[in-house]
């Protein structure tokens, strides 16, 4: 097997010239996470860089909020990665109760305050999104009782603690995370959303 990995020490990425941190590199696709110091801006130039070869820049729109739920598949569609209120994961075969607290993962929430930095997270940091957090399921208003960054991961990543309906049927359920009013992906006739297990 061919290791097509890329040094991630090789790489870098910069958005209008800011250094951009490098989660993974490889030969398929790259991950970095979008500097926060672009918030404001409405495009960024991105430059890459792989030893000594650089590409050719492009650019990408940016949004204030661009949220998205972290799923099973990786694909940001499908089954959620939720830990029901025992801890346990969120699945068909053990699905959450309703009226009870899960926890979802999410991205793309954009600014916090206090304000968070590039990279890894403060190990006891408590960063709360500017932009209002909604989440529904099957179209139902749902309580969030937090939306904090999670500690010691990568920045970007938020924390969602939010009760089930109670008033929602037993089965797969519709979960829709809105983030200053950007939603995630809903289900339509071309476009599958996210869902969870429910009991």
């Amino acid at each position: 097997m061919v290791n097509s990995t890329i040094p991630v020490n090789t790489t870098t990425i910069t958005f209008n010239g800011t250094a951009a941190p490098v989660v993974y590199a490889g030969s398929g696709a790259t991950a970095v996470q979008v500097p926060y110091e672009i918030a404001g801006s409405t495009s960024a130039s991105v430059l890459m860089t792989v030893g000594s070869q650089t590409a050719a820049p492009f650019t990408v729109p940016v949004a204030p909020t661009s949220p998205g739920l972290f799923t099973i598949n990786y694909t940001g569609t499908g089954q959620v990665v939720a830990l029901n209120a025992d801890g346990t994961v969120n699945s068909a075969a053990n699905p959450a109760a309703r009226g009870s607290s899960i926890m979802l993962f999410a991205t793309g929430e954009g600014v916090t305050a206090p304000a968070d930095t590039d990279g890894i997270g403060e190990a006891n940091a408590t960063l709360v999104p500017t932009a209002p957090i909604t989440v529904t399921f099957d179209g139902i208003s749902a309580t969030v009782a937090s939306d904090t960054s999670f500690p010691k991961d990568v920045s970007g990543v938020l924390d969602i603690t939010v009760t089930v309906p109670t008033n929602i049927a037993p089965g797969l359920a519709n979960v829709l995370l809105t983030a200053g009013g950007v939603s995630t992906p809903t289900v339509t006739a071309t476009t599958q959303g996210t869902v969870l297990y429910v009991k």
